[in-house]
């Protein structure tokens, strides 16, 4: 399975030329063969982080791909803004690259349609597939449901009063009856 050149790079789809230019050389100075002559593994990571680079570089170039891609994610978070969810998914579906983008886009629209499990299950898809990704594993926060430790709490020291209550009583009680004979 051919892997996703924005991953490799560790940014979005719709990241500027100058923030993929960034993390490019970020991971080029990394994994550069010259500075890692102790890892055979280096040469690999370096020719996939090129790869990918080039790739992106591609299909920049070919702007019709890009900017269809960007406008269809613009609509999808116009269509979130205004709570058409069904619309949003209608687009998600349409797009063929899924990014981790995609998955948070979709498992967020599954989860105000109230397609809790759905979206739960895109989500736990998208941390798999993109581990690095931040927004993914929060949106996986907000949706794993927490117990409410609160309601295992006593709400006041009232039972706590009416059990001593009760014992006192019943001391008494058998006080009373000793001392009634």
């Amino acid at each position: 399975m051919k892997k996703d050149p924005y991953t490799i790079l560790n940014v979005f789809s719709d990241a500027s030329d100058d923030q993929i230019k960034q993390a490019y050389r970020q991971l080029a100075k990394k994994y550069h063969p010259d500075m890692n002559k102790d890892n055979p593994q280096a040469a690999q990571k370096m020719s996939e982080i090129n790869n990918a680079y080039d790739e992106i570089k591609q299909l920049r170039e070919n702007s019709g791909s890009y900017q269809s891609q960007t406008n269809i994610y613009d609509q999808i978070i116009n269509f979130i803004n205004l709570r058409a969810y069904s619309q949003a998914l209608q687009l998600l579906q349409s797009i063929q690259q899924r990014t981790a983008q995609w998955y948070y886009y979709s498992s967020y629209c599954y989860y105000h349609m109230g397609y809790i499990k759905e979206a739960q299950q895109l989500v736990t898809l998208g941390i798999q597939l993109y581990p690095n990704d931040l927004s993914l594993n929060q949106l996986l926060q907000q949706l794993v449901p927490r117990r409410n430790y609160r309601l295992l709490k006593p709400q006041s020291n009232f039972f706590k009063y009416l059990y001593w209550f009760y014992i006192i009583q019943f001391i008494l009680n058998v006080l009373f009856r000793a001392f009634a004979y």
